[in-house]
């Protein structure tokens, strides 16, 4: 649509008559304001005579063409007379799609003019169409790669969950089992025989446990990317002998967890990469943010490599992968080294990530209520047994620990819960000595309902139980109001001990 400004109405509409006998849409404006309107609703060429345009016009319509996204160039005629060409329209003039032509000129030279100008728009907004589809596209492929992320995660979660809801939790309950023995085998001088195969079903249970971790390890999502990341660094040095130096400040974890999985995958990525090409034994790993950016970096100093040999093929499959999803989730991925000076690796994304926060381990959300608590047992009511509830997930475990637990003449194992809000209920309606406490469990886990348990009643003892050895989660457990923490792999002597208050024999 060809958009007509003249010093007069009848001009214009002279001017827009002539056009359309000529096959041209046209549209005659009464004012300066109507142009300038019609321009920011996809307007075609516009046709200017120049008597129309005051010097304060002039500059608007200069500002407006200068404001035009970047596809867009729209092609300006102006007309001027014997009077030649007014000072304040000459920078409108220079611009590049825009015409200067001396009256009279043919009426067939500016028809055609007209039309090559209109090709010339429509051209635009087709670039601007192709343009918009290329972004759609591009979106597409970003949440591709985003919901390809979080289904690998998944996976690795779904295997890690295998293990450790079934092959860890039955060998663990059968190693409870098995220490029951040697007491009543040793007359029958089988005691030696099941000590060996209590220490391969730990050395069973050890391996899988290895497994879990290098799955999807629970640190990560229990204490967040910075804990995880020194977890790495420990694995690294005791799997590989790789020092690895972590600097990662508690404000550049980001609050996503799905990027917090994309960061930890890719710096184990990098350091696997430095163990297998680098030929040193340190690196230093770094996370940190810069406004709204998070970014990760791996550096070595090892024996390097020149960055044009691997222009033309991916730095192996991992590397690779890590590179196009950064590229279509809004990141970046940078290498740089040099033969003899090592090589950094530098990832780079965005603080925000448009992740579909999926819950993948079902835990405690905010703002469930605390079911209604029954009244205490009567004051100065004493039992020289101890009263213990047990509170795990997996039925197969609390199986194992009841049979360590009610061989012994003063513990009386009087309730069960499988999951952190039904053992706040629990512990308000039988009062028990002693709770043991699975750390990761649906609904609410242990660390939460270990808070709400000792905020109502400080007086039960709290044990947190864990498949994993691991510091930050012991310690969150202490803070909530744990009196231990320990290991389901270590020795059932250990757990009757901690069950009835005594000191431990050795570490667990």
């Amino acid at each position: 649509m060809v958009l007509v400004l003249t010093p007069t109405g009848r001009d214009a509409d002279l001017s827009c008559r002539m056009l359309r006998q000529a096959g041209l849409d046209c549209i005659a404006c009464r004012s300066f304001d109507e142009l300038m309107d019609r321009i920011a609703a996809d307007a075609g060429p516009v046709v200017i005579a120049a008597e129309a345009i005051t010097a304060e016009a002039a500059e608007r319509l200069r500002a407006r063409l200068d404001a035009q996204p970047k596809w867009s160039d729209l092609p300006v005629i102006i007309f001027t007379g014997r009077g030649g060409l007014p000072r304040h329209l000459e920078r409108i003039v220079r611009r590049r799609n825009t015409t200067l032509l001396h009256r009279p000129i043919q009426v067939t030279s500016f028809v055609t003019m007209l039309r090559v100008a209109v090709e010339n728009r429509l051209r635009q907004y087709e670039v601007r169409d192709l343009l918009q589809k290329l972004s759609d596209r591009a979106a597409q492929l970003q949440q591709l790669a985003l919901e390809l992320t979080e289904a690998e995660e998944r996976e690795r979660h779904r295997l890690a969950g295998i293990l450790h809801d079934d092959l860890q939790q039955t060998l663990a309950a059968a190693n409870f089992h098995v220490n029951l023995l040697p007491r009543h085998a040793a007359q029958n001088g089988l005691e030696k025989a099941v000590r060996s195969l209590s220490d391969i079903l730990q050395q069973a249970i050890e391996k899988s446990r290895r497994l879990s971790h290098d799955l999807s390890p629970p640190t990560l999502r229990q204490n967040g990317l910075v804990a995880a990341l020194h977890w790495l660094a420990d694995r690294m040095q005791q799997m590989h002998g790789l020092g690895v130096e972590v600097d990662a400040a508690a404000e550049a974890e980001p609050p996503d967890m799905s990027l917090q999985m994309f960061l930890f995958r890719s710096a184990q990525e990098f350091l696997f990469n430095v163990i297998k090409h680098a030929k040193t034994g340190q690196a230093y790993l770094q996370l940190s943010r810069t406004d709204d950016l998070v970014r990760l970096l791996v550096r070595d100093r090892g024996v390097g490599f020149q960055p044009e040999e691997k222009a033309d093929r991916p730095a192996g499959f991992g590397l690779f992968s890590i590179r196009e999803r950064a590229v279509l989730l809004g990141g970046k991925v940078h290498i740089e080294s040099a033969r003899g000076q090592g090589s950094s690796f530098v990832l780079t994304m965005p603080w925000q990530w448009a992740g579909t926060g999926t819950d993948l381990e079902n835990e405690f959300r905010a703002g469930e209520t605390v079911p209604e608590i029954a009244p205490e047992p009567e004051a100065g009511v004493t039992s020289p047994v101890l009263r213990v509830a047990l509170v795990d997930d997996h039925q197969v475990m609390r199986s194992g620990i009841r049979a360590l637990l009610v061989d012994q003449e003063n513990i009386d194992v009087i309730a069960e819960a499988d999951n952190g809000m039904d053992a706040v209920e629990l512990a308000g309606r039988y009062h028990p000595d002693v709770m043991l406490m699975d750390v990761a469990m649906p609904r609410m886990n242990g660390v939460e309902a270990t808070r709400r348990i000792k905020a109502l009643y400080p007086d039960i003892r709290i044990i947190g139980l864990s498949m994993f050895n691991d510091p930050e989660t012991a310690a969150r457990m202490r803070q909530a109001g744990a009196e231990a923490y320990l290991c389901k792999t270590g020795s059932g002597e250990a757990l009757i001990r901690a069950v009835q208050g005594k000191p431990a024999s050795s570490a667990n």
